[in-house]
């Protein structure tokens, strides 16, 4: 039963891999023109610009009986497509498989139901973002803020007690484990604190060979500056404001 309900995830999440491939390919023109949704409109080839029929949109199926093109003007379709189709799709079969009890949550505890659902989310959270800072470098705030909003009230939703990474130690203080929202708090700060590294090694460096150290230690700023800056953008966005736009910018060319 566990390997069926695996395969199903698996498939859905190639479904959803589908749709984050819309999202990517059409927000673009959609931030620009406004001038219609990412949910109007048929899927059409991009070359050719025919109307795709539901045996065209079968995930990773459809593109691999049609050897990788368009049935119609027999262009290539990139691999992109099915690429996002498995990754989500597998994806989703270990969030559910490792970092879940599974046959707990078949039993029909909701407690676990409730971490299979929050780990799906997260996933396709993670593979929406990281497709589209491939294809644009960047991540605009109508995803982010959106996607951040979800996960945060889902963690609220959370029942109590429901620890997500039970994998790892809880966090204690004088032998006394911290709150869940303690260690979510040292989670994230960890998590940040790694992508962090992966800014400041490449730019530090920059700066101190060409002896910038003035920048080095505007850098290191960044550090407190980055997730200030972030929480006051999207609380001026939550409130239907306009944020400011700092004059001038910090040198680094």
């Amino acid at each position: 039963m566990e390997n069926i309900v695996l395969a199903y995830l698996f498939f859905i999440g190639t479904c959803f891999g589908s749709f984050i491939s819309v999202i990517v390919h059409r927000l673009p023109d959609y931030l620009k023109k406004g001038n219609a949704g990412i949910m109007n409109g048929r899927s059409q080839c991009g070359s050719c610009g025919k109307t795709l029929g539901w045996k065209e949109l079968v995930p990773i199926f459809s593109w691999v009986f049609q050897g990788g093109r368009c049935s119609s003007c027999k262009k290539k379709i990139p691999f992109t497509y099915p690429a996002l189709e498995l990754v989500t799709g597998g994806l989703f079969a270990a969030s559910a498989k490792y970092l879940c009890n599974l046959p707990l949550a078949l039993s029909g505890d909701w407690s676990e139901i409730s971490r299979v659902f929050f780990f799906l989310v997260v996933a396709f959270v993670t593979v929406t973002f990281v497709f589209y800072d491939i294809v644009y470098q960047e991540i605009p705030d109508e995803i982010l803020v959106p996607a951040t909003a979800a996960v945060g009230i889902l963690l609220l939703l959370l029942p109590e007690g429901n620890s997500l990474f039970r994998h790892f130690e809880p966090v204690s203080w004088n032998g006394a484990p911290l709150g869940q929202g303690m260690n979510a708090l040292f989670g994230a700060v960890a998590i940040y604190s790694f992508f962090y590294l992966q800014f400041l090694i490449p730019v530090g460096t920059f700066c101190l060979k060409n002896k910038r150290y003035k920048d080095a230690l505007e850098v290191l700023g960044y550090y407190v500056y980055l997730p200030v800056a972030v929480l006051k953008d999207v609380s001026f966005r939550l409130v239907g404001k306009k944020p400011a736009v700092p004059e001038g910018d910090s040198g680094l060319e």
